[in-house]
């Protein structure tokens, strides 16, 4: 076949799916959904993400929004941090902008990266990320990549910190998933569950070897 036919047939082939209808989704039948989901709604949901968070080895600080530049310049200053990386979304909640952030970062030796290379957060100490959701269930942040959310300021630099809305903190997966479903399909979907590990090497846990050695999840009570 040439390849002028083969690119007309491509061409048909994506018209045709263009042109399907979305698959309804699947609802879980009650008995299966009664026997994968181990947490109800929480009356505490903080609190409880904090407990499984913890478990998993992720540090956690509960705050109000208008402390959450203060405590980042202070984990910024803590961690001798010379470069920090903060995504557009994870900024949006800060009550002060980005070069009041910057300004204030400066004061503890440290510069706000702008540059949006991945290999310019390979030398960022911070990354500062705002999650999808919280799953109390495993203590996991689920992080969406797509506009306004790189997935690489979640993953390169050496400490991950997380804003984690308190409303955003749901009982398991299976709400979680809802929560996906509900919007376009980002392009990547993190679970982080405490700091990278791997005990690849004769069975050895080791901590921190590629990716984020410190989960940090800021949860912020009024947001």
């Amino acid at each position: 076949m040439n390849s002028g036919a083969h690119s007309t047939e491509f061409a048909a082939l994506l018209d045709r799916l263009s042109r399907r209808a979305p698959l309804a989704p699947t609802p879980l039948p009650d008995e299966t959904a009664a026997i994968i989901r181990q947490v109800d709604e929480c009356a505490d949901a903080p609190r409880e993400f904090e407990v499984s968070a913890r478990r998993a080895g992720v540090e956690v600080v509960r705050l109000s929004s208008d402390e959450l530049c203060g405590v980042l310049v202070d984990l910024a200053k803590s961690m001798l941090a010379s470069s920090a990386w903060i995504s557009p979304n994870a900024l949006s909640l800060l009550e002060a902008g980005r070069q009041d952030l910057a300004n204030s970062l400066a004061t503890a030796g440290c510069t706000l990266g702008t540059m949006p290379e991945d290999h310019a957060r390979f030398a960022a100490d911070l990354g500062v990320t705002l999650v999808r959701a919280a799953i109390v269930e495993t203590g996991s942040l689920l992080v969406e990549a797509g506009a306004g959310e790189e997935r690489g300021t979640s993953l390169i630099p050496a400490v991950h910190a997380a804003i984690v809305p308190a409303s955003r903190i749901v009982p398991d997966l299976v709400d979680a998933f809802d929560l996906i479903a509900s919007r376009p399909l980002a392009s990547a979907l993190t679970l982080i569950t405490g700091p990278s590990k791997t005990a690849d090497i004769e069975g050895v846990l080791v901590t921190g070897v590629h990716g984020p050695g410190r989960v940090i999840a800021l949860i912020v009570l009024d947001a």
